[in-house]
């Protein structure tokens, strides 16, 4: 049995933010281009642009707010991990 007795929180931090980045640029260009196609289908230059900004804003805020939910989930674990001990991982060798 090993045990994760600390986990970095800038490593959590820059994993968690590319993995949310990548999926912020899976919803930004899914939503973006619905509400662009949205904005010509109904004549709506509002809802155009918004689907226009969502396509470039989606991910970095999904990367921004990943990075920051991973350096407080790590920071937290490593508080308590300090008072009930870390995760058990069982690893098999081949």
């Amino acid at each position: 049995m090993v045990v994760i007795k600390r986990i970095g929180v800038l490593s959590a931090a820059k994993i968690n933010g590319i993995i949310m980045l990548v999926l912020g640029l899976v919803i930004g260009v899914f939503y973006g281009v619905l509400m662009m196609f949205a904005g010509l289908f109904s004549g709506s230059k509002t809802t155009f642009f918004i689907g226009l900004v969502l396509l470039f804003l989606a991910p970095f805020l999904y990367g921004l707010m990943g990075f920051l939910g991973g350096a407080a989930g790590a920071f937290i674990y490593n508080v308590a991990v300090k008072h009930v001990g870390g995760i058990e991982l069982e690893i098999k060798k081949r």
